[in-house]
């Protein structure tokens, strides 16, 4: 026999002899000491170990054995609640020892033998059937709600009372309740009033949402309307009749033949403006970067613009440096608008506008300053040829040379206002009183020739006698132009002096 076997034999020496678990093992050696098994095992360790592995393996065999009827006694105890109608929720613990209901009496009353467990049982099924019972009463109302709202929404059932957003209950109450499938709920009024609004606030959302969809579809077609008068004005600035100098209080009445224009004004009347002025933004941003990248390009090339410059002439010159530039910028698959700018300088075919605006208006203002400098500067001369007429306007006069003129006009204003262009005015004017010289020596011998005609003897003293009064004549009428030059010019002298002494009389 196996040591195993002998252990299992004493075992059940042990439980057959009736051997308790929280007996000793002093009084279990009593009852089996006499027993022909007891000698299986040799030694009384062995003996020992196997009665407390045996005494040890009875009591969880009893534990188990006595949860499980203690768990069988508290479902017979459930079951005998539930089998009595007149347990309720409403029931109290002191109703259930009434001997009429018959519970006290029942065995399965008796196998709870504590009786705080009895009441925690019946608390515990009194807490679940009343949980139970407001499920079922949330189920039944949930079912009554879910009738009553398809009894709304089916418009059928209710063909004489249409019920709309704008209907109230109090209104409809008696209509709506009137029906049979609705009478056999036996709704409650607040119930009725709460699925009433609920009903109301899903029309509310309903009408909402197609609202929402409404101005979804019209916002839809107004962006669409948008993005075409938008490429509409950008075509008008392709085709330069829209510029940066275009204001919408000028254009507006010309877009009223553009069916976009006008679709898009019933939509949204301040929407056409917003999308001009935005146009007008970006074009006013473009010229604004379009002037610094040139104000940067005509600085590189040290160009100045001047009154007989031409805008071939200004592309010539900046070529190589719009050339460096270009070069400067980092390639890209799309070129950025710098390299653009840059790239359309270095054709006149495609030169843009704005760059064409810039040199033209440079241009008119460097041609309207020199011409104002020009009429300037002979104003000037003229004033100074007046001024040298007064000091020579004969023929001996010729031989003055400029170094001997400036000392007798150089107190003079018209001198100082000339400045560097004073000699070159004199020469000028010397070579203009040559030619008026020599014209008048022509014209004297023209008269002279045509004064003395052939004539006979006796007639010549009469003719010497005539041209020595008209020698005369010339003389005095000389005499007297030089005479009102010299007034003249005292005149003018007294005046530059009354100037000066005005001039110091006034205040520092």
């Amino acid at each position: 026999m196996t040591q195993s076997e002998k252990v299992a034999t004493f075992k059940a020496l042990l439980k057959s002899s009736g051997v308790m678990p929280k007996m000793k093992w002093n009084e279990a050696m009593k009852l089996v000491v006499n027993a022909p098994a007891w000698k299986v095992l040799s030694s009384v360790g062995e003996k020992k170990q196997a009665f407390a592995e045996f005494t040890t393996q009875l009591a969880n065999e009893l534990n188990v054995e006595k949860r499980r009827k203690q768990k069988t006694a508290r479902e017979n105890f459930l079951k005998l609640l539930a089998g009595n109608d007149r347990v309720t929720s409403q029931t109290r613990w002191g109703d259930l020892l009434d001997e009429s209901l018959g519970l006290v009496t029942d065995d399965r009353w008796k196998d709870v033998e504590d009786d705080t467990e009895r009441r925690d049982l019946f608390s515990t099924y009194i807490a679940d059937l009343s949980r139970n019972e407001r499920e079922f009463k949330r189920q039944q109302r949930d079912a009554h709600r879910r009738t009553f709202l398809a009894y709304l929404r089916d418009p059928a059932q209710h063909p004489d009372v249409p019920v709309t957003i704008a209907t109230k209950l109090h209104e409809v109450r008696d209509q709506l309740l009137a029906h049979e499938s609705i009478q056999a709920l036996e709704l409650h009024r607040a119930d009725v009033q709460e699925w009433f609004n609920e009903y109301m606030d899903e029309l509310r959302h309903d009408e909402e949402l197609k609202k929402r969809e409404e101005r979804l579809q019209l916002r839809k077609r107004e962006d669409e309307l948008a993005a075409a008068f938008k490429a509409f004005l950008l075509q008008e600035v392709a085709a330069k009749r829209l510029t940066t100098a275009s204001r919408w209080r000028e254009c507006w009445a010309g877009y009223e033949a553009n069916a976009t224009y006008c679709e898009l004004k019933k939509l949204h009347s301040g929407m056409p403006r917003d999308i001009f002025e935005g146009v007008m933004d970006r074009l006013h941003d473009a010229l604004r970067d379009e002037r610094s990248w040139l104000k940067h390009v005509v600085a590189r090339a040290e160009f100045v613009v001047k009154y007989n410059s031409t805008l071939s002439l200004f592309l010539q010159h900046i070529h190589d440096t719009v050339a460096k530039l270009g070069l400067e910028d980092e390639p890209g698959a799309v070129p950025t608008p710098r390299q653009s700018f840059f790239a359309s300088l270095l054709d006149e075919a495609t030169v843009p506008p704005s760059v064409v605006e810039w040199f033209q208006g440079a241009h008119a203002r460097e041609l309207e300053r020199y011409q104002r400098m020009e009429s300037e500067r002979i104003k000037k001369v003229e004033a100074f040829e007046e001024m040298l007429m007064e000091y020579y306007f004969r023929s001996d006069h010729l031989t003055t040379s400029w170094d001997q003129a400036r000392v007798e006009v150089q107190h003079r204003s018209a001198y100082r206002a000339l400045d560097d262009g004073a000699e070159v005015a004199f020469q000028q004017y010397m070579q203009k009183l040559q030619k008026k010289m020599e014209s008048l020596t022509k014209s004297r011998k023209a008269v002279d020739a045509t004064e003395q005609p052939p004539a006979t003897d006796e007639a010549r003293p009469t003719s010497r006698s005539t041209s020595r009064s008209n020698k005369k004549k010339k003389r005095d009428d000389r005499s007297r132009s030089e005479e009102d030059r010299k007034r003249s010019k005292k005149s003018s002298s007294k005046k530059s002096s009354k100037k000066k002494h005005k001039r110091s009389r006034s205040p520092p």
